[in-house]
């Protein structure tokens, strides 16, 4: 059913356009090289971060409700070298409802995604 849901053309347009990817492969591949990409997005106990850095950095990671407070440090002060960077992140701690993932590098523009709990 879901795949069928999925097939729909007017449907994948709506849920890249909110932030909902279910696999990396639901992008093309040269548009998610470029990304700040979340999947699976809803998420229940684990997602994944992509990103790009494109030199050398100092990155700290977290995740904030909706009020603005941090409710989970991912990566504290972490170096991370020139490429795609992939995080892991557990979120079975975390209720339902929507969070905002932060990647804050030192010397360089802050990147947000909104992240989904269900």
């Amino acid at each position: 059913l879901w795949d069928l849901f999925m097939s729909n053309p007017e449907i994948r347009p709506m849920m890249d356009a909110i932030g909902f990817y279910d696999s990396p492969n639901s992008l093309d591949h040269r548009e998610y090289e470029n990304a700040f990409t979340l999947f699976p997005n809803p998420a229940a106990s684990h997602c994944t971060l992509r990103f790009k850095v494109d030199k050398t950095s100092v990155i700290q990671l977290d995740i904030y409700d909706l009020n603005g407070k941090r409710v989970q440090e991912v990566i504290r002060q972490e170096i991370f070298h020139p490429g795609t960077c992939t995080v892991s992140i557990h979120t079975g701690n975390l209720d339902p409802g929507v969070y905002l993932i932060r990647v804050e590098p030192v010397d360089g523009p802050i990147q947000t995604k909104k992240l989904m709990i269900h």
